[in-house]
């Protein structure tokens, strides 16, 4: 499976809720509700926007954070790798991505609250 398949699938997860749209970047996907940035996929992997509210919600369960590297360096960002059996788990992988929403939505009221 590529990333467009793979891309398919998590839409084909996401029919019972509204407001999902794609972009590509880096090679990859960003995924996002109502325009704002969720998700994104590299690798057959989706990995969800955290904050520092729901951040542990994804650490308790063992969920990596993502990272990549350039110009040697480890860039770590704001977001979570979804394990495979939440993935497989319909409700649970919907629970994840509104949790992935609310955080998109409190770091965007941040930005908007320091213009």
């Amino acid at each position: 499976m590529n990333n467009q398949e793979f891309l398919e699938y998590i839409f084909e997860k996401l029919e019972n809720l509204d407001g999902f749209s794609s972009g590509k970047m880096f090679g990859g996907y960003v995924v996002k509700r109502y325009s704002l940035p969720v998700a994104l996929i590299f690798n057959n992997e989706i990995f969800l926007k955290a904050d520092s509210e729901n951040k542990s919600f994804y650490q308790d369960a063992g969920a990596e954070k993502f990272y990549y590297h350039k110009a040697g360096k480890k860039i770590e960002i704001s977001n979570y790798k979804v394990p495979a059996e939440i993935l497989e788990d319909d409700t649970l992988f919907e629970k994840w991505i509104i949790n992935a929403y609310e955080a998109a939505k409190r770091i965007e009221m941040k930005k908007l609250k320091y213009q």
